[in-house]
């Protein structure tokens, strides 16, 4: 059967995913959002690899907790950095910590993530959404450049599939907003990023690919209210697959050698896939990196690596 393009993610979900046995023995490995989900998978299987994980947390207790209890073995090979994505100061000093631990790190995996059923505007009058999503992230990631890595993996999803990223309105002020629409607008933020910044760190040795790590559970949108936590729970959690899927997916990506020079991507897990057709490399992911630089207090012409 051949399925219409913009549907493709649905075979691509049912294909069997590469994996990769290729050890990453004292490598460092960073990684956002790691005490839940995606990304606490992603640090057992690098952990399990012979990696270093500097795991980039909100919550220090929990990440205490979630070490006692099941990486334990790994505890030596675990550095914890505090950072709450929803304000830039504290990604800020995340970064500064980070660089003043290590001369370089090998791998950045932007993991952390945050659903909202209902509009949450910050202190600074930023929508939450796309702060943590995408704004924070892109903000960790220059602040990490110059520790030098040489991938960058961003986790993205197919929800980009249900709301487009309007330059005109990119806090929904004037369009309606609902939790799907927002998060795909984010993600897809996230995407064009992607393409816009893949030459231009490729010619540093660094390549970057946004990667939707499957259809399976994880702790996203349970900031939520009761109603949503019950319908997740009840009517969403029951079809989603073991997080262990996505850890193995993201793995691959960090350690395989077949992704060691494939850049400016978009996979579903394992497989490459086209967004949707909003999402997609065009004029405007340039113009979006810049107001994303912008609105996190940095511009093109100040980061030397950004120079075309």
């Amino acid at each position: 059967m051949r399925w219409p393009e913009q549907l493709n993610f649905i075979p691509n979900a049912r294909k069997k995913q590469h994996q990769t046995d290729t050890r990453i023995d004292n490598q460092i490995i960073v990684i956002t959002g790691a005490t839940s989900g995606v990304g606490l998978e992603t640090a057992k299987m690098a952990l399990a690899n012979g990696a270093v994980v500097v795991m980039v947390i909100r919550n220090k207790k929990k990440a205490e907790q979630i070490i006692a209890s099941s990486l334990s073995e790994y505890k030596d090979k675990i550095d914890l950095i505090i950072a709450d994505f929803s304000n830039f100061d504290m990604v800020k000093k995340a970064a500064r910590t980070l660089k003043e631990s290590y001369d370089s790190i090998d791998v950045l995996v932007n993991s952390a993530g945050i659903y909202r059923t209902k509009k949450h505007l910050l202190d600074n009058g930023y929508e939450e959404v796309i702060t943590v999503n995408h704004l924070s992230s892109l903000l960790f990631t220059v602040e990490c450049l110059n520790l030098h890595p040489k991938r960058i993996i961003n986790v993205s999803s197919e929800g980009h599939r249900f709301g487009n990223f309007s330059l005109k309105d990119p806090y929904f002020n004037h369009r309606i907003y609902t939790g799907l629409r927002s998060y795909g607008s984010s993600k897809t933020a996230q995407i064009h990023t992607v393409y816009a910044l893949a030459p231009l760190l490729k010619r540093n040795g660094c390549t970057i690919n946004a990667v939707h790590p499957g259809e399976v559970k994880s702790n996203i949108g349970m900031n939520n209210g009761i109603v949503y936590r019950t319908f997740k729970k009840l009517f969403i959690n029951p079809f989603l697959k073991s997080p262990t899927i996505s850890g193995q997916g993201i793995y691959y990506h960090i350690a395989s050698p077949n992704m060691a020079d494939i850049t400016g991507k978009f996979y579903h897990l394992t497989h490459e896939e086209l967004p949707a057709k909003h999402a997609r490399p065009q004029e405007r992911s340039h113009d979006i990196l810049v107001w994303s630089l912008k609105q996190v207090g940095l511009v093109k012409e100040d980061i030397k690596w950004l120079k075309s």
